[in-house]
């Protein structure tokens, strides 16, 4: 008796491992991002990496990008394999304008074509000019840079 109950349990583990062992396969995301890609500059066109080891990817990025759940910008972008890395692939996407001096934690969340998983990564998004409230600081308290030569740029 002490024996069946044993096969049962013993079975009974090897079924749950095995869809839990399923469920996280279903999980996997379908590409990541590279890293180094956080800080990104407002109104320019950025170019994202992402890796994937599956083959045969969507030719279409849906992204959308969101501060605090409110949408800045969001649009479609070609997917395009890059040559020596197979598995790795960029698109490229424009950023929207916000004010000089300004940083934003925003959300870049894509899609792949059809595909209902979205993978959300977490960014900044910085002004175009970081250093102006800097500059500007320097310029009221009239520090200026000494250069008899004029040989910096103004």
């Amino acid at each position: 008796m002490q024996t069946l109950a044993r096969i049962i349990l013993w079975s009974l583990c090897l079924a749950l491992s095995g869809t839990h062992a399923a469920d996280e396969a279903a999980q996997e995301p379908p590409f990541q991002f590279r890293p180094g890609q956080t800080d990104q500059f407002a109104g320019a066109k950025c170019v994202m990496r992402i890796s994937s080891p599956a083959a045969g990817l969507p030719p279409v990025v849906i992204w959308r990008l969101t501060v605090e759940q409110r949408t800045l910008a969001q649009g479609k972008s070609a997917l395009q394999t890059l040559e020596n890395a197979a598995e790795e692939s960029t698109f490229e996407w424009q950023t929207p304008e916000i004010k000089n001096g300004v940083v934003l934690k925003a959300t870049l969340s894509c899609r792949l074509g059809d595909s209902e998983q979205t993978i959300e990564f977490p960014l900044r998004l910085r002004g175009p000019n970081p250093f102006r409230v800097v500059q500007e600081t320097l310029k009221q308290s009239g520090i200026a840079v000494y250069d008899p030569l004029e040989t910096t740029a103004h």
